[in-house]
């Protein structure tokens, strides 16, 4: 798993919700293309992981 392209992910996902909380949602997969899958906690933490087995998953 890299690192750099969990920024990636997250960028993504910045730049979607901005800095909503408390929410969910999909973005496209920097990777590979397919659907992440995150969710933004109260506190601002994105927890994603990629619907492809092996690709990306993290948790702030």
């Amino acid at each position: 798993m890299n690192q750099e392209n969990i920024l990636k992910a997250i960028k993504l996902i910045r730049d979607k919700e901005g800095a909503k909380t408390n929410t969910k949602g999909t973005v496209a997969c920097p990777v590979c293309g397919k659907d992440i899958y995150y969710s933004i906690a109260y506190n601002g933490h994105i927890w994603g992981k990629c619907e492809t087995k092996d690709c990306i998953v993290w948790m702030m």
